[in-house]
């Protein structure tokens, strides 16, 4: 009986443990922070960008492609 309650009681400290540290925040830290956003040129309502991220560059435009 003694062993059943220690196990019990173990299982309980256990499980509460696992609960109070899956809870978080729930803050998430933004990717953009890291990498600079450029805006290089515009015709007709297309914009085309440019990120340095880690020293790559990559760039892109509103109206969908993606080109490195």
């Amino acid at each position: 009986m003694k062993t059943y309650m220690v196990l019990l009681i173990s299982y309980l400290i256990l499980l509460l443990a696992l609960i109070l540290s899956s809870c978080g925040s729930g803050k998430y830290e933004d990717a953009r922070h890291e990498s600079d956003i450029e805006l290089i040129a515009e015709k007709d309502s297309v914009k085309v960008y440019r990120i340095i991220n880690n020293g790559d560059f990559i760039y892109f435009t509103n109206k969908g492609g993606v080109a490195k």
